[in-house]
């Protein structure tokens, strides 16, 4: 179960509009403990969850109860994910055309080495 496509919030604000005295830290508390992995199992898990976490009272377990059902049954609609943006793209190679003042690659040839000199002997 992926608590980003449940209605939990939409659920939350019913149980505030029915008079449960619920606050944002109790909200909280339900997404920490689904984040660290109580209540996604299964559908009854995260009724359980939920349940322990805002409800007081047998007369508040049975609207609960009654809101879940509906809330549930509702198809779950989703904002649409952000689209990732495309990567950049390398800009296209432009072919090295030479200038005309200097050679090609190819003509450039190495300079020669200067012929080793000869000292005369030292006469002594």
């Amino acid at each position: 179960m992926n608590p980003g496509e449940l209605p939990l919030l939409e659920l939350f604000n019913r149980l505030r509009e029915h008079g449960l005295q619920l606050g944002v830290e109790e909200y909280m508390a339900v997404l920490r403990a689904l984040r660290a992995g109580f209540g996604v199992r299964d559908r009854r898990a995260l009724e359980q969850l939920c349940c322990t976490v805002w409800v007081k009272s047998e007369e508040e377990a049975r609207l609960f109860r009654r809101l879940f059902e509906q809330m549930l049954a509702q198809p779950v609609t989703r904002p649409p994910e952000p689209s990732l943006p495309e990567p950049p793209q390398p800009p296209p190679e432009t072919p090295v055309t030479p200038s005309p003042e200097a050679p090609a690659p190819e003509a450039v040839q190495p300079v020669p080495s200067p012929p080793a000199q000869r000292t005369p002997p030292v006469s002594g």
